[in-house]
C-alpha cells in the first residue's frame, strides 16, 4: 500500500513571530516545506497547502513545527488528506 497525500491543513496558536519552519516529512529526512501564514490574529498561524507526497508501507507522514527559541506552542493540530493505492495488483 502507498499513501498519497494531496493536502495539508493546520492551525497553530503561538506568540507572534514564533515559527521558523513548518513541514510535512517522512520518518527519514525527506521534507516538504509548507508556508505558515497569519490570518487576522498574529498569534494564530495556518497552513493550507496542496501537496503531492508519497508514503510507502512502514512510513508515516509527520507534520513538523520548528519554533524560535523563546516560543511556546499554545496548540497545534494538523490534517493530511489523500488516498491509499494498492501496489500488489
Amino acid at each position: 500500500m502507498r499513501l498519497v497525500v494531496e493536502h495539508v491543513n493546520a492551525g497553530i496558536g503561538i506568540p507572534a513571530g514564533g515559527i521558523r519552519l513548518t513541514s510535512l516529512a517522512t520518518q527519514g529526512s525527506t521534507q516538504f516545506l509548507l508556508p505558515a501564514r497569519t490570518i487576522s490574529d498574529p498569534t494564530l498561524m495556518i497552513v493550507n497547502e496542496p501537496v503531492l507526497a508519497y508514503f510507502d508501507s512502514g512510513q508515516a507522514p509527520v507534520f513538523r513545527i520548528v519554533l524560535t527559541p523563546a516560543a511556546n506552542v499554545a496548540f497545534a493540530g494538523a490534517t493530511v488528506t489523500g488516498y491509499l493505492v494498492n501496489l500488489t495488483r
